[in-house]
């Protein structure tokens, strides 16, 4: 029988895996970011500023392009087909309807097929 100290170490369980999960992301957002913030480097031909938020980050992103003074905000697309897009939002087609900055989006080569 579970008690309600169970269910509180159950709690500090997951919340612990929470934490580590997020940060694992963090690492991983922040490692993908400078990998191509190199490549664009590399090329000579812009000058890369890269930000990783977190949560619901549509405005956020707008504001941070503005702020920067971006001449360009580039965005990946998750490629969602249109269902999840319609249920979970786009954070590009936010982006591309409410940010001053000009927005370009790119298509992952490997999703270029859906939706």
């Amino acid at each position: 029988m579970s008690g309600p100290l169970d269910t509180f170490s159950e709690m500090e369980s997951i919340a612990h895996q929470n934490a580590q999960l997020e940060l694992r992301g963090q690492q991983n957002a922040i490692k993908l970011m400078k990998t191509y913030q190199k490549r664009c480097a590399e090329q000579g031909k812009v000058i890369p500023i890269a930000a990783v938020f977190q949560g619901s980050c549509n405005r956020k992103i707008c504001e941070y392009a503005e702020d920067m003074d971006a001449e360009l905000l580039v965005l990946a697309s998750r490629g969602l087909g249109n269902f999840k897009r319609f249920l979970l939002g786009s954070v590009s087609d936010y982006c591309v309807h409410n940010c001053k900055v000009p927005v370009l989006v790119v298509k992952d080569e490997m999703n270029k097929d859906s939706g």
